[in-house]
């Protein structure tokens, strides 16, 4: 067995469209991304993505920050 089998991550994202009037942010996002590791390979096992803003978005941040 792998001495690390699983990891976690968070990230922020960021997406953006063009329209006449220039280049604008179209979604913010953050992702959570828990992995395995299979035959010498990491694998996405969930991702969770919400928008940032909304309510669900922070308590996926909540659990990102380590608490001191």
């Amino acid at each position: 067995m792998p001495k690390f089998p699983r990891a976690e991550l968070e990230d922020a994202f960021r997406s953006y469209v063009r329209r006449e009037a220039g280049i604008e942010i179209y979604r913010v996002s953050f992702n959570r991304w828990e992995l395995e590791r299979r035959d010498g390979a990491w694998l996405v096992a969930r991702r969770t993505t919400r928008l940032l803003g909304h309510e669900e978005a922070q308590g996926l941040l909540k659990g990102a920050v380590p608490r001191p």
